[in-house]
């Protein structure tokens, strides 16, 4: 369950934090297991969404960052034209 969510542009990176309601010290695996998941949902459709978006030609770029209550890092990864063109 998501806490809280912000985003905040820093340059051309838009940063979007995401804290969850999440059990404190999850395994590595777990972790790695969420983030592929997380991945697989999101870039697709932040690639689609950008597919025409001029700033997005001129590298505009997304990080999701996401959080547990307790501070943990649970996932980080990035969203720009080259994530997108594995897609």
């Amino acid at each position: 369950m998501t806490v809280t969510s912000t985003a905040e542009a820093v340059g051309k990176n838009v940063r979007i934090t995401n804290i969850l309601r999440v059990k404190r010290g999850l395994s590595q695996a777990k972790r790695n297991e969420f983030q592929i998941a997380l991945y697989d949902e999101l870039v697709p459709k932040a690639c689609k969404t950008n597919l025409e978006n001029a700033a997005f030609e001129k590298g505009l770029y997304y990080t999701f960052l996401y959080f547990n209550t307790y501070g943990e890092k649970l996932a980080e990864f990035i969203v720009n034209k080259r994530a997108c063109g594995r897609v």
